[in-house]
């Protein structure tokens, strides 16, 4: 049986750890041997897709395949050049729903009492 003590985490659980595999070493620079973090991967294909490419055809090495440049990679890289907001990041905080759920029942309660205080109890 599970124990009672276990916090089930909450919040963006999916970003945070997106964020920690974004700093693992994803490749080495051939020129001069930095590692490469999978975000700076990800980044310079956004480019890449963007710009478009040419490459030479897996099946027939005498053809080559063009990409074209991709439009929404144009945009993601547009908008975060030019500043424009991203999606809202929700705030950090240590606090759980049930924590959340606690005070506004609490306040709720208390505005209860406050009122019949005020009334004299009737």
């Amino acid at each position: 049986m599970a124990s009672k003590n276990v916090k089930v985490p909450t919040g963006s659980i999916l970003t945070r750890f997106l964020k920690e595999c974004a700093l693992d070493i994803h490749d080495i620079a051939e020129d001069d041997g930095r590692p490469i973090v999978k975000a700076e991967a990800l980044a310079r294909y956004v480019w890449k897709a963007a710009l478009g490419w040419v490459e030479e055809d897996p099946d027939d090495p005498e053809k080559t395949v063009t990409h074209k440049p991709n439009w929404t990679a144009i945009g993601l890289i547009w908008d975060r050049i030019e500043g424009k907001a991203g999606p809202v990041q929700p705030e950090k905080n240590d606090r759980t729903l049930g924590d959340k759920v606690g005070d506004l029942a609490r306040a709720a309660v208390n505005e209860i009492a406050e009122t019949v205080a005020d009334d004299g109890g009737n």
